[in-house]
């Protein structure tokens, strides 16, 4: 056996000459191909070794497309259009439309209130009204936000749900169009509504949307209803 091109893993029988390049696909897929021009049974053997490069390929598809793992990773978005939590290389869209105060500014908040929660980049608060004690209205809001709620209380002004920290339940992620994280956690579970990034539009899985981080682990990665649990805590 004669190794033409070790570092693609092609060789030839005695006599059968080199083979130039490397062909296109993983290194189990050059296996394969080697096989293929081999004309000795033994070759034929190899060849099958080229659907290891298709396995490889295959597992690309359980990519994490998290946009962050800590708040570090985002920054504020403010401006009289948007007030976000936006990963630090999303510039946003520009704004321009004049205002006397951005939108962040007018809610109270700051640029140290950004977070990561879910593998996404949110604003620390919170649109769970389990946690309203006080006798006030909620505030109406726009189809796909929800009222901001601070110190048990309505803080007035809504956010989008995406950018919420956490909500009531699944149900207003699906309302809203999005997809729904839980993580259980002692006192009960939080949800999370989170993006679908376009890299996982067609599995949507716990792995690719890459929602579970901080110690917390997919329950079922291949689940496209995303459980993230946490064993060390």
């Amino acid at each position: 056996m004669v190794c033409c091109n070790a570092g693609c893993g092609i060789c030839t029988p005695p006599g059968g000459g080199c083979v130039a390049g490397c062909p296109v696909g993983g290194a189990g897929g050059a296996s394969g191909a080697a096989g293929a021009a081999g004309t000795a049974g033994a070759g034929g053997g190899s060849g099958t070794a080229g659907a290891g490069g298709g396995a490889s390929g295959g597992a690309a598809g359980g990519t994490s497309h998290g946009e962050c793992t800590q708040a570090s990773d985002c920054v504020l978005h403010d401006d009289c259009c948007t007030c976000a939590s936006v990963p630090k290389n999303d510039v946003g869209a520009t704004c321009n439309i004049a205002c006397l105060a951005d939108l962040c500014a007018s809610r109270g908040i700051a640029a140290a209130d950004v977070t990561c929660v879910a593998g996404r980049c949110v604003l620390a608060r919170s649109c769970d009204p389990a946690t309203v004690t006080c006798k006030v209205v909620a505030p109406t809001c726009a189809a796909g936000s929800l009222p901001i709620v601070s110190g048990g209380c309505y803080a007035g002004g809504c956010l989008p749900a995406a950018q919420c920290a956490d909500v009531a339940s699944c149900d207003v992620c699906t309302s809203a169009g999005l997809t729904c994280v839980t993580d259980q956690v002692l006192g009960g579970p939080d949800h999370h509504c989170v993006t679908v990034p376009s890299a996982c539009s067609s599995a949507p899985t716990c792995q690719c949307l890459g929602v579970c981080s901080g110690g917390f682990e997919c329950s079922n990665p291949a689940s496209t209803q995303p459980v993230c649990d946490c064993p060390a805590c």
